[in-house]
């Protein structure tokens, strides 16, 4: 999952501009990651609590 929730970074203040930068250049992978993950964990038989396949 995704998470930009840092109120500061080293250029400063986190703006709104910078937040959507983060969330274009890694939410597809972060999506990737947690998409593969899910599926081997279903795959495995392992259970999910409030997942639904």
């Amino acid at each position: 999952m995704l998470v930009s929730d840092v109120p500061l970074t080293l250029d400063g203040v986190k703006t709104e501009e910078s937040d959507k930068a983060v969330t274009q250049e890694w939410v597809d992978l972060h999506l990737e990651k947690v998409l593969k993950a899910m599926t081997d964990i279903g795959q495995s038989g392992e259970e999910i609590k409030h997942f639904k396949y």
